[in-house]
């Protein structure tokens, strides 16, 4: 019942908001300045952007640019600004540069009065260097100085009071619109983020002692919000991920040339945790430039952190329980909730504590792997096979067999400019040129156009090799293990999912069918209606033929398998020969 109430109400505040929305469409005249931002020194004269910006403020001034701003530019918004009650109004700018305010042809310098309806503005700012930083604000009498809010600024005048009231109105209606339509959201997804944490619930009584469980969780959770808001506004974590680092990657998609020190999984987790505020941001509801929005964002990004390191707890009860019992496993998740590196970086956004909890996510299904698991958990587990084969203490020679079948081979990889790498001719160019290397015994060899894959605008062409020495211009080189396809790569494939530590291979009912290649079938020959699935066996393969012992199957009530057995399987397009086990 409530989860149809609350879809319902979603729905009517969908369609609310749209209709909403779709009314300020009517209004001819948009809300905003008219800006024109101007490169300072430019070679090519008059103004590099000219739009609408609905109030002047940092994130527009960023967003205007499309890039990384030049070092020294102006801006100017001109337009109205139209009160809708006459009184004293001071005006105000937050700016890290020059920056002045003209209403009515006048310089403002103090109050002045205003009068309801429309007065020119203008307002110009110039930006040498730094971090930009710039904001309009107003007061009437003695209000707190606030950012001037869109629906009193136009770029063209109006003369009339009623319809600058009415769509004033319309925008305030339609601003606690988007916010209940996004706190809707946000409900709707904590619905289905409860049901998924009450299955976790069931799962985990199964498999560890729950109550205790959930008491050191609970504790563990309350020691680790204490001091969460340490520094904020401000920053004093070290290495910590600051908003400004995921809001960069994100306007840039992750691509475009971005790269960060750390790998890109947490700046993906830390923008899905952000996507109600970004929605709020996007609809111009919000912005991250001040206090509040900055202070969110990192809030935000440390409970983030917070729920990982409960995962982490949860995880060593898992772990700790698998392995050597509920006592175990009860006191692994106490110890992991007392350690004080972990109590100190659970309520930081620094990338510690996520990448603890994946790595004790993995081992949760790294145990269940090794005591018979399914396909799924060497998928969670997600080890390469030579890392695997390092990790291994004392290989057997089967595992050695079925690791190494999947080889990597060294890449010399290096950064460089030199487009004599690339096809001679531009119409033969494409985002990545093999180089056939005739007579040579080498690794493969080719040119990945960096400016072409990733969009880059740069008068300069990027490009990335492997495999050849012979040019001079680099700018970086590294090392990199890539897989190599080989024909044994599909054998070892069908043998990775079927091998244990023991040297077992084993197949779990209704897993796969027999002409998918991936299930033994056996029968007797005796009693050729009777038949079964390979639980498990020890195997060896000669040429196209298997032989097997040690076989345990699963039957029909009446078969016993008492008289020889005969297996047939199938390896991708490839039929094995019938063998008698």
């Amino acid at each position: 019942m409530i989860r149809f109430r609350l879809g319902f109400a979603l729905l009517v505040s969908s369609l609310l908001t749209l209709l909403l929305g779709l009314a300020t469409r009517i209004d001819p005249v948009p809300l905003g300045l008219r800006a024109e931002h101007t490169v300072i020194d430019s070679p090519v004269p008059g103004a590099a952007v000219v739009r609408i910006d609905p109030a002047p403020s940092t994130h527009l001034l960023l967003d205007a640019w499309n890039d990384p701003p030049p070092d020294a530019f102006t801006s100017a918004w001109t337009g109205f600004v139209c009160p809708l009650r006459a009184g004293d109004y001071r005006f105000a700018t937050e700016s890290d540069g020059i920056a002045a305010i003209v209403i009515d042809g006048q310089p403002v310098s103090g109050p002045l009065h205003l009068t309801e309806g429309a007065h020119s503005m203008l307002v110009s700012y110039t930006h040498r260097g730094g971090p930009i930083r710039f904001g309009l604000l107003w007061a009437r009498g003695d209000e707190t100085l606030a950012d001037v809010p869109s629906w009193a600024l136009r770029p063209r005048r109006i003369r009339s009071l009623a319809r600058l009231a009415a769509r004033a109105a319309l925008d305030r209606v339609l601003a606690l619109s988007e916010w209940i339509w996004v706190g809707l959201l946000v409900l709707a997804a904590a619905a289905l983020a409860r049901a998924g944490i009450r299955t976790l619930g069931h799962a985990l009584e199964r498999v560890c002692d729950w109550r205790p469980l959930v008491w050191i969780v609970a504790a563990s959770f309350v020691l680790n919000v204490a001091g969460v808001w340490w520094g904020l506004p401000g920053s004093w974590v070290a290495i910590e991920l600051k908003p400004a680092y995921v809001l960069g990657a994100l306007s840039q998609h992750f691509s475009h040339g971005w790269f960060d020190a750390y790998p890109p999984v947490h700046f993906y987790v830390l923008s899905a945790a952000w996507s109600p505020l970004l929605l709020l941001s996007w609809l111009d509801r919000m912005t991250f430039d001040g206090v509040v929005g900055y202070t969110s964002l990192v809030l935000v990004s440390r409970f983030v952190s917070l729920v990982m390191a409960a995962g982490i707890v949860i995880a060593a009860c898992v772990c700790g329980t698998h392995a050597f019992g509920r006592r175990a496993g009860v006191a692994a998740a106490a110890i992991a909730a007392s350690i004080t590196p972990f109590l100190y970086y659970a309520k930081t956004a620094n990338v510690d504590v996520p990448y603890l909890f994946w790595w004790a996510l993995s081992m949760v299904f790294f145990l269940q792997l090794l005591d018979g698991g399914r396909p799924i958990d060497y998928v969670l587990f997600a080890c390469h096979s030579d890392q695997a084969l390092q990790i291994i203490e004392d290989p057997t020679p089967e595992e050695r067999e079925i690791l190494g079948a999947f080889p990597y081979q060294a890449n010399d990889v290096v950064l460089h400019t030199d487009t004599k790498m690339l096809p001679r001719t531009p119409l033969a160019r494409a985002a990545w040129n093999y180089h056939a290397l005739v007579g040579k015994q080498q690794p493969v060899a080719l040119t990945y156009d960096m400016n072409v894959l990733q969009t880059l605008v740069s008068p300069e062409v990027f490009l990335v090799t492997l495999n050849r020495t012979d040019f001079p211009a680099e700018l970086s080189r590294v090392e990199d293990q890539l897989g190599v396809y080989t024909l044994g790569l599909e054998m070892g494939s069908w043998r990775l999912l079927q091998v244990k530590p023991s040297g077992e291979i084993w197949e779990r009912s209704g897993t796969y069918r027999v002409d998918a290649g991936r299930r033994l079938l056996l029968t007797d020959r005796n009693d050729p209606g009777c038949f079964g699935t390979v639980i498990s066996a020890n195997w060896s393969q000669t040429g196209r033929s298997l032989s097997f012992r040690n076989v345990r199957t699963t039957g029909t009530p009446t078969c016993g398998f008492r008289g020889p057995i005969v297996a047939r399987a199938t390896l991708v397009s490839h039929p094995w020969s019938t063998v008698v086990v």
